[in-house]
């Protein structure tokens, strides 16, 4: 074979390998931006309600989850017959509210919550097996011991999964001031996990205070 042939093999061989490369990379990226564009958020908000949500009119669907310190809460209404219209219009209660905001699937999210009274600390825990998009899940944050004492939500961690087989992790910090007059700082947090390895980085970051809202009812 002479010196022009092996050149125009290697040429062919070259420009073979390097269409292979191209086309990889380009499926590489597009299997990125698939999961990227894909990746469903969480969204948490502290509010407060009547008893039941019977003021917050959650849309058509929202659930409220009934974890142990909610039990105990509705087991001492009901015994004490405190589930009437007077007691629902002038008692609120602590809810955090969490939304799925797409644009897929949230999958078996794990839920922790650190509140605190300044005289106690308390954690709930539970789980959110599937969030569909646009979906509301509300979460009771009171604790029976703390009904008469200001508290605040501390600390939520979720960490789930998407529909693209991501782990995301969601925190969310409140700090508050001594001045009991001013309001809470709130940081959240999105994280993902790397592959194959038991870390996670850092994809969106937001602070600002904490806000207040009023709940208004659809007339339509």
């Amino acid at each position: 074979m002479d010196f022009k042939q092996i050149i125009s093999d290697y040429g062919a061989t070259f420009g073979i390998t390097s269409a292979l490369v191209v086309y990889s990379l380009g499926r590489y990226s597009a299997y990125k931006d698939r999961k990227r564009n894909n990746r469903s958020y969480l969204k948490t908000e502290s509010i407060n309600a009547n008893y039941n949500l019977k003021n917050a009119f959650p849309k058509e669907g929202s659930k409220l989850l009934i974890t142990n310190y909610y039990e105990t809460i509705v087991d001492k209404i009901k015994r004490l017959k405190l589930d009437k219209d007077e007691f629902i219009g002038n008692t609120y209660l602590g809810y955090m509210q969490f939304k799925n905001m797409g644009p897929g699937l949230i999958l078996n999210a794990s839920v922790e919550m650190h509140m605190n009274s300044n005289k106690r600390v308390w954690v709930t825990r539970t789980r959110l097996p599937v969030m569909e998009v646009g979906e509301e899940i509300y979460v009771s944050t009171d604790n029976l011991d703390a009904l008469e004492e200001g508290y605040f939500v501390e600390e939520i961690t979720v960490i789930y999964k998407t529909q693209q087989n991501e782990t995301i992790k969601y925190v969310y910090k409140a700090t508050r001031s001594e001045n009991a007059l001013e309001k809470s700082n709130i940081t959240e947090s999105y994280y993902l996990k790397l592959p194959l390895l038991n870390k996670y980085r850092k994809l969106h970051f937001s602070k600002g205070p904490e806000l207040e809202w009023v709940y208004l009812k659809n007339t339509q």
